[in-house]
């Protein structure tokens, strides 16, 4: 389970065939998202999706932004991610964090760990939309 300072996050469609995911935003402005990896998301090799971790992380950088902007509407305009390490079934933890802001772009950075242990970095440029 869990801890419990993670709340259910409710998602769409996508987010919902993906998880269930667990939120977190620290003071810090760090937002975390929890997800228990289950045989589904699993590639052939028996680790966890490539595909898979882009959308965990997608999820946390959004998270992040929408916790500082109070839920404006936004669209990830790039995601750079670095494949560092394997993890399988079990709990992950993608926390994401703003970088810079401008007045119409946020730029985020984030990780993905599994039992501790890095796995994946990323970062990304956030669209405000309606901003200029």
């Amino acid at each position: 389970m869990p801890p419990p300072s993670h709340t259910l996050l409710t998602g769409g469609p996508f987010s919902s065939l993906t998880g269930p995911y667990y939120a977190h935003c620290a003071e810090d402005g760090r937002y975390s998202l929890l997800i228990r990896i289950e045989n589904m998301h699993l590639n052939r090799g028996r680790s966890v999706h490539g595909g898979m971790l882009l959308a965990i992380s997608d999820n946390a950088h959004i998270g992040a932004v929408k916790s500082a902007t109070g839920g404006v509407m936004l669209s990830t305009l790039s995601l750079q991610c670095d494949f560092i390490g394997l993890a399988g079934q079990g709990w992950l933890e993608a926390t994401a964090w703003i970088s810079r802001k401008t007045s119409a772009l946020i730029f985020t950075s984030g990780e993905i760990r599994a039992r501790g242990e890095l796995i994946m970095t990323s970062s990304g440029i956030i669209k405000l939309l309606g901003a200029k």
